[in-house]
């Protein structure tokens, strides 16, 4: 649901016995899906290992997102409570999903820099997937009594149909398609047009101002693709 706010374990971090650790950083998915819309969550912890929760020793932390026509805002409250084992500093990776490329990003105001999609960041940075059409801010350790606000001034305007949230899997579906080929060693020729629709995220993530235009340009080369691939089916049966 467009607004919604989910918590979730970083990728990587252990699953076994991972309801008994007390992550120390923190993956916050924001479902925009080119709407304007507003949310809210929460994220609670105790230690995992006994009945203190029963004293009252828990934590939680808040989180409040809004979108405008131009603009994404998500806060993280400071952390209510706490208990024996809980950090003293929290680092967020915060994933803006159905999003536009942002052309400026401020962590409690300040500025931050762009970085190349998946590189590590010693410093608070974000960059743009294109293949999941998502925004990621990733904020280092922070101490759990700060606040954090995320603003982002998007590229291009919202709501936009173009980033609906079955896009992205579509783009996905289309990648692995072009995988199987690869490996396959099939003629690519034969499809070239469907091809061209399945390097949409790619070339979005190499160039984050191609974004809209190539957005666009996806719906065609997609229905141009598969008639492309329906042209060359008959004519093998013939």
């Amino acid at each position: 649901i467009a607004g919604s706010v989910v918590p979730m374990r970083v990728d990587g971090e252990s699953r076994v016995g991972s309801a008994q650790e007390v992550p120390g950083s923190v993956k916050l998915l924001a479902f925009v899906g080119g709407m304007i819309a507003k949310g809210s969550g929460w994220l609670y912890d105790d230690d995992g290992k006994t009945v203190n929760f029963q004293k009252n020793q828990t934590a939680s932390t808040r989180f409040a997102f809004a979108s405008s026509s131009n603009s994404l805002v998500l806060n993280i409250s400071s952390v209510e409570g706490g208990f024996d084992g809980f950090p003293e500093k929290r680092s967020y990776q915060v994933h803006f999903l159905g999003a536009w490329p942002a052309k400026e990003v401020t962590v409690n105001g300040k500025s931050i820099s762009a970085a190349p999609y998946e590189s590590p960041c010693q410093t608070d940075c974000w960059s743009y997937d294109g293949s999941s059409l998502s925004l990621h801010v990733n904020i280092q350790a922070t101490s759990i009594s700060e606040a954090i606000s995320v603003e982002v001034a998007s590229m291009f305007a919202l709501p936009a149909a173009e980033l609906g949230m079955g896009l992205p899997r579509m783009l996905k579906r289309l990648e692995a398609a072009k995988s199987l080929l690869d490996v396959s060693g099939g003629n690519q020729e034969d499809c070239w047009t469907l091809l061209t629709a399945a390097e949409t995220g790619e070339r979005i993530t190499n160039d984050v101002g191609s974004a809209q235009k190539e957005l666009k340009m996806f719906t065609s080369n997609l229905k141009a693709g598969i008639e492309e691939v329906k042209g060359e089916a008959h004519l093998d049966k013939a």
